[in-house]
């Protein structure tokens, strides 16, 4: 997935990491009057009313000038049910893997480096010194043959990058990452996309493919991932999954695919299990997934390897359920640039009405409008601002469902990516985790996302294009 798309949807993995890592802050912000403001479609998220809701999670990115907010999950229930805890990371091994590990790395900007001649050529050497033997190559656009619907890889400038990777003993796999993949119009034009990579396969020599279609899907950006609509999210996810392995298998390749380092867990506002629908049962996700593909890659993105709120910890259950069924898994590190964000949860049936003057506390307050449904973040010394628009706009106190926020939780970026630390201390933790699950069946390795980033945080880039070694 894009940089920015990943941006938008970071508030479910952002908030996690917060929850787990116990990082929490009063529910008022010193200074704060800025209403906040998002707007809704309940029925993305399994509603029709908003008197149905009885927990709500938002996520805010700034508090100040230019701040956003996001509803990330509603729920029907006001406490959480028993939800599975945080698998205990498995104890550190001495001895020496089973199997060589493998360095992986994601490219994003394909049809750039196609083009550019000079940082393809920056790659080729960062990929070398950085002793990556893994690419994740998103599918460059290449033609769209509009007479027999297909796409169309442009074979003359791919192949003599897939060649050079491949002499350096880099195995490529095609990439393709967007949660709408699970839609039908999104299957169709993944599905497309893998016919291409296959087309590509069968016209070059063997030392120009490819080795595997590799899915960085994420299900869980979409709206309605966060509330009673989420099962079935999934279960579109996992056929989507199948048709994928279908046409991978077709075409000689095998399958890989990203999944969060929470699958494992609980949903955090309700408590309930990530699950899916198999013949009219719901089973957790992860076994139903494992089954489906060759290698997973547990986006583990924090910035310590030990701890509650660590790698070893988020990532142990992936890897245990992966080694059952002799799957092989790999351990991701971020580096990608990531703002710090605000949490707040608020569970119970809610007040009906304006918000309160001189609570002292934060206020999140849901009213329908027209065929969607606002969201807003009150602080507490704007309750009185509130009240004034909601009286302009000519909203029914009625109307209005309110809740008081018991408290927020500060996510700071730098305990989810490495971006603004060092090179350095990544591959500390790296070598950390690749230490600590040494021989653990299944152990492939690890990746950071994304080589670009990962460039730049090795490098200083200066204007006009220099670079100096910041180490």
């Amino acid at each position: 997935m894009r940089t920015s798309e990943r941006r938008e949807g970071r508030g479910m993995h952002l908030v996690r990491w917060a929850l787990v890592a116990g990082v929490a802050a009063a529910a008022t912000a010193a200074g704060q009057t800025r209403i906040l403001e998002t707007t809704v479609q309940l029925r993305d998220f399994g509603f029709s009313s908003v008197r149905d809701v009885r927990a709500a999670e938002v996520t805010m990115t700034g508090m100040g000038e230019g701040a956003s907010m996001n509803l990330t999950a509603l729920s029907g229930h006001a406490e959480r049910t028993a939800a599975a805890g945080r698998s205990a990371a498995p104890p550190v091994r001495t001895g020496e893997p089973r199997v060589r590990l493998h360095r992986a790395t994601w490219v994003w900007n394909t049809d750039r480096l196609l083009k550019d001649g000079p940082l393809r050529s920056a790659f080729l050497r960062f990929l070398r010194e950085e002793e990556f033997d893994v690419v994740y190559l998103q599918i460059p656009r290449g033609d769209d043959d509009t007479a027999h619907g297909v796409h169309v890889l442009p074979a003359a400038d791919l192949l003599p990058l897939i060649r050079t990777m491949r002499s350096l003993g880099v195995s490529v796999e095609a990439l393709a990452g967007d949660p709408r993949f699970i839609l039908p119009a999104g299957r169709r034009t993944l599905l497309s996309l893998i016919g291409s990579v296959a087309a590509y396969d069968r016209g070059v020599p063997a030392d120009a493919r490819f080795s595997a279609v590799h899915l960085d899907v994420e299900p869980y950006l979409l709206p309605g991932f966060g509330g009673p609509r989420r099962t079935r999210l999934l279960t579109a996810y996992l056929d989507l999954l199948r048709d994928v392995r279908t046409a991978a298998q077709a075409a000689g390749l095998a399958l890989g695919v990203d999944v969060p380092s929470w699958f494992d867990e609980g949903d955090e506002l309700s408590g309930e299990p990530f699950e899916a629908d198999e013949h009219g049962t719901r089973r957790p996700v992860l076994d139903l997934l494992l089954p489906l593909v060759d290698e997973v890659c547990v986006m583990s993105y924090q910035t310590t390897a030990a701890g509650p709120g660590g790698v070893l910890a988020s990532s142990a259950g992936e890897l245990r359920a992966a080694g059952k069924s002799g799957k092989q898994v790999s351990v991701a590190l971020e580096t990608t640039p990531l703002p710090d964000q605000t949490v707040a949860i608020v569970r119970g049936a809610p007040a009906r009405g304006y918000p309160l003057r001189n609570t002292g506390a934060d206020q999140l307050l849901l009213f329908p409008r027209r065929d969607s449904v606002s969201v807003w973040y009150v602080p507490s010394s704007a309750a009185d601002s509130a009240l004034g628009l909601l009286r302009k706009r000519k909203i029914a106190d009625s109307s209005c469902a309110v809740w008081t926020v018991p408290r927020r939780a500060e996510v700071p970026a730098s305990g989810i990516t490495f971006a603004g630390s060092s090179a350095d201390e990544l591959q500390k933790v790296e070598t950390e985790v690749r230490r600590a699950f040494a021989g653990e069946p299944g152990f492939a390795g690890t990746a950071v996302h994304d080589w670009m980033n990962y460039f730049n945080l090795r490098h200083e880039v200066r204007a006009g294009g220099k670079e100096t070694e910041k180490r």
